[in-house]
């Protein structure tokens, strides 16, 4: 009798092809977890806040900026696409009231988009809240 159950947990716990575990999908898609663009939002000025206020214009668009700071001077604002379409790229920069549109591939950068914010860029709210 023993060696007749032993048999048969042998044979229900069989492990998969080469032991490996069977793949388990999720029931059901998690709400609110669509693939979000990741996002840096860079100050080519000397406006203090200024990234602070567009990255609060990207988050409440649906964004996801990882990253936001100062960098050195642009004459222009410019949303440049790293490891996405041109198209994606261009809800970025409507969100924000940017024309200038680029795509320079650079998949050593862990974001989806940068952007760099120049002299002509105005926020949509305050500064600073």
């Amino acid at each position: 009798m023993l060696l007749a159950a032993a048999g048969v947990a042998a044979v229900v716990f069989r492990p998969g092809p080469a032991g490996a575990p069977a793949p388990v999908e999720p029931a059901y898609p998690i709400p609110g977890q669509v693939e979000k663009l990741r996002v840096e939002v860079l100050n080519g000025t000397t406006r203090t806040g200024l990234a602070r206020a567009a990255t609060r214009q990207l988050r409440e668009h649906g964004f996801d900026v990882v990253y936001f700071g100062q960098r050195t001077a642009v004459a222009k604002s410019l949303v440049v696409a790293r490891q996405v379409d041109a198209a994606q790229v261009r809800a970025v920069a409507a969100a924000l009231g940017i024309d200038s549109v680029s795509v320079q591939r650079d998949t050593m950068r862990r974001v989806d988009v940068s952007v760099w914010l120049g002299p002509d860029f105005r926020p949509a709210g305050p500064l600073h809240p």
